[in-house]
């Protein structure tokens, strides 16, 4: 959780510091690291012996708020590999239909020659 978090402050400084042309590789190279270095950490942890010592269960942290088991682990690896799996699809600039943005808005004059004529008129003109 922390390293994602981590990733995330540095992400808003590399938008508001780094030029403009280096921002996506810059954002790309930050997010597929962070997740991939929460994933080795999940496994990481998973695979501590002294987490499951004398047979316990698992461990509570953050003074309760947090507790680390088994189930959990493999909570959060499960999410950490479908965000890579998002992230990767989201980044594809090959003209894929499946996926081209993270979101955009039906009446986007670029969508306007898939609309029935007078659909996606500017609201200028109207």
């Amino acid at each position: 959780m922390l390293v994602v978090f981590g990733a995330a402050v540095v992400g808003v400084l590399v938008e508001a510091f780094a030029p403009r042309s280096s921002r996506r590789a810059a954002h790309l190279v930050l997010t597929l690291g962070s997740l991939a270095a929460a994933f080795i950490l999940t496994i990481v942890v998973a695979g501590m012996h002294s987490l499951y010592a004398a047979g316990s269960p698992g461990h509570v942290a953050a003074e309760g708020a947090v507790a680390v088991d088994r189930p959990t682990l493999f909570i959060q690896g499960t999410i950490v590999i479908l965000a890579l799996v998002s992230v990767l699809l989201i980044a594809d600039t090959s003209n894929s239909p499946f996926a081209a943005m993270a979101a955009a808005p039906p009446a986007a004059r670029r969508n306007a020659r898939d609309w029935p004529p007078g659909a996606c008129t500017p609201r200028s003109s109207r």
